[in-house]
């Protein structure tokens, strides 16, 4: 099964909410939180970290029977009041199954729940998570003016042709949609910024994305339900 919840980051930038998940966010989080001088970072971060909790739990019980549509992963949209809603101790939530560890590459992971696999991504006025019973990688990404120089790093010579065909906002939501899918491949493997984009082929229409070298392959979902962002999963075959 695989799960993909979202919400808003907005809710926690106003101080009474911000107090309420520091209170719920275990420490490593909080500190991180309290480190960050951008509010918007900070309430992302927190959101995030709420959402992941959520997620586990809701993983674990019956209202998780939730299916997707045309074998998409069931979407899940969270409100940010059902996340301050848990129960929490003083040292933040109680739920100790959330003890998060990092492999060496720096992909976080559930030491207490082996075979469960999540992962964040934040951007803009959104928190997202995906849970799922094997690797997956998540990301999203807030549409923003395009910085056209990045096209060559992101694109393979395949997408690069594709992407000059299109309209000035059609490059614009293609290049968005590349990279998030790239993203979210790299997080899945646990590449992270060792892999270089270039190796990578997004295919949209078959849902996969392709390491052009080792031919390792992800299925790749994407979802368009929030205007204004690419958002993509992919997961093991």
């Amino acid at each position: 099964m695989l799960r993909l919840y979202i919400t808003e980051t907005a809710p926690f930038l106003i101080k009474d909410n911000c107090d309420r998940a520091l209170r719920l966010t275990d420490g490593v989080r909080r500190m991180q939180v309290l480190s960050m001088k951008q509010e918007n970072r900070r309430a992302q971060s927190l959101a995030a970290g709420l959402l992941l909790a959520h997620a586990v739990r809701e993983y674990d019980s019956a209202a998780g029977e939730k299916k997707g549509k045309d074998g998409y992963p069931a979407v899940c949209k969270v409100e940010a009041w059902q996340l301050m809603q848990m129960p929490c101790k003083e040292k933040g939530l109680q739920d100790t199954t959330l003890h998060l560890e990092k492999t060496p590459a720096g992909k976080p992971y559930l030491v207490n729940r082996p075979g469960l696999y999540f992962n964040l991504s934040h951007s803009g006025n959104y928190a997202v998570c995906a849970v799922s019973e094997r690797e997956v990688g998540v990301d999203i990404q807030e549409w923003r003016k395009q910085a056209c120089s990045m096209a060559g790093r992101v694109f393979d010579e395949k997408e690069m042709e594709i992407w000059r065909k299109y309209s000035p906002e059609a490059q614009k939501i293609f290049f968005y949609s590349v990279w998030a899918a790239k993203e979210a491949y790299v997080k899945c493997t646990g590449d992270g910024l060792a892999k270089d984009f270039r190796h990578l082929r997004t295919d949209f229409i078959n849902g996969s994305v392709t390491d052009t070298k080792s031919g390792e392959e992800k299925r790749l979902y994407e979802f368009s339900d929030l205007p204004g962002y690419a958002l993509c999963i992919c997961a093991g075959q």
